[in-house]
């Protein structure tokens, strides 16, 4: 657990979460236009693995990201709800990412993966 007293928040690390067309939780999915049903903010179709974060009562999911621009290396972090609403899906995230100059290196989408950065 992590916790962050000035700001009232504790964040809780349920585990890691791969995208399941059985696993939905009664939700609908956070890209517009979409409603199919979710296990917390984005569909099968619209879902990525990330780790789980439980806090302030609800869970969501974070995608890594490992970037690179002008020589320097960084780490991207989003989370389900952001990313389903305001890009819609992955695809357009990593093409936005993209247009700002960064050329996207992996999506780290496996445990092992983000245990080796």
């Amino acid at each position: 657990m992590i916790s962050f007293p000035e700001w009232k928040i504790h964040l809780r690390f349920p585990g890691w979460y791969e995208p399941s067309e059985s696993r939905t939780l009664g939700k609908s999915c956070g890209v517009a236009k979409c409603g199919l049903a979710a296990a917390f903010d984005l569909c099968p179709k619209h879902a990525f693995p990330g780790m789980m974060f439980r806090g302030r009562g609800k869970t969501f999911v974070v995608g890594f990201w490992l970037l690179e621009r002008n020589g320097d290396h960084y780490m991207m972090l989003l989370d389900d709800y952001s990313l389903g609403v305001r890009f819609g899906n992955r695809d357009n995230f990593e093409q936005q990412l993209t247009s700002q100059g960064y050329s996207v290196l992996q999506f780290a989408f496996t445990k092992s993966i983000l245990r080796t950065l």
